[in-house]
């Protein structure tokens, strides 16, 4: 996979990682960026919006597939921290979770991998009604 950098993030351009470093990118390779972004975030918060809408967790019971940790795939959380300032959003897949561009096999490496501290993911990432996956999903 090719390599490019950018001052705005990371993002998937063209099949080639942005990382977060400084660069010299032409105005136009940011736009793209940043209009691949935003795409990306109205996706997340439609599905926050969606999943909002839900009673609670037994709403994906009847027909939901859910991955090794029996949360519901698709499923997208938030979570925050102090160095960021901004939510940062998960979303569940069968086989692991991705932040961002990059898939995590566990909750708790996503949180740490965000937050630059050990932390338990099911606490730090809570679903759009600001529960914790721990308190909707009974883990324990």
């Amino acid at each position: 996979m090719k390599k490019q950098t950018a001052v705005l993030g990371q993002a998937v351009s063209n099949n080639a990682v942005v990382a977060v470093t400084e660069s010299k990118l032409s105005d136009k390779e940011m736009v793209s960026i940043l209009r691949q972004q935003v795409e990306y975030m109205q996706a997340v918060i439609q599905k926050l919006k969606a999943e909002a809408k839900q009673p609670s967790q037994n709403a994906y019971a009847a027909g939901t597939e859910v991955n090794k940790d029996g949360i519901p795939v698709g499923l997208v959380c938030h979570g925050v921290t102090s160095k960021s300032h901004f939510l940062l959003f998960l979303e569940v897949e069968e086989d692991g979770y991705i932040v961002g561009a990059t898939k995590y096999d566990s909750l708790s490496a996503a949180a740490q991998a965000v937050s630059g501290v050990r932390r338990s993911g099911w606490t730090f990432w809570k679903l759009a009604s600001g529960t914790t996956l721990k308190e909707a999903f009974k883990h324990r």
